[in-house]
């Protein structure tokens, strides 16, 4: 019988397909495809690498585009072909959520809410909890 993974194997470099291990690549080739964003409903030019060692291709999003930036100290995209990386799985929780307040999140710009804004009193912001957003 096939594994779960296997059942639903996807076409791009996943968490899972690197079974807790970290591995040296060789970037090959930076393009831009249209795959298709269940976030939006649609589908999107969507930057990926590929990788000499791997037969998948790499979701390219802005936190991992800034760490190769970072690692291989430049922004140039162009200069990261033949380039090696590391890429390594990572459990990361997108959203942590609480119990919702009675007062709604205020509004940018909103005349009604402006006392309340987060950019004012920090004493007077309410507490929404944690929130921390991090690239797909």
């Amino acid at each position: 019988m096939p594994t779960f993974d296997e059942m639903f194997s996807k076409p791009h470099i996943t968490a899972e397909d690197l079974k807790g291990r970290a591995y040296q690549v060789t970037i090959q080739v930076l393009s831009q495809q249209m795959l298709w964003d269940p976030a939006a409903g649609e589908e999107r030019h969507t930057w990926i690498l590929l990788f000499e060692e791997a037969s998948k291709y790499f979701i390219l999003n802005r936190t991992n585009a800034e760490a190769i930036a970072q690692i291989l100290g430049s922004e140039e995209a162009n200069e990261w072909i033949g380039a090696q990386i590391v890429i390594f799985p990572t459990q990361v929780q997108a959203v942590h959520v609480r119990e919702a307040k009675a007062e709604p999140l205020p509004k940018e710009n909103d005349p009604a809410t402006q006392a309340r804004s987060p950019r004012g009193n920090s004493s007077e912001r309410p507490d929404y909890g944690e929130i921390v957003i991090v690239g797909a």
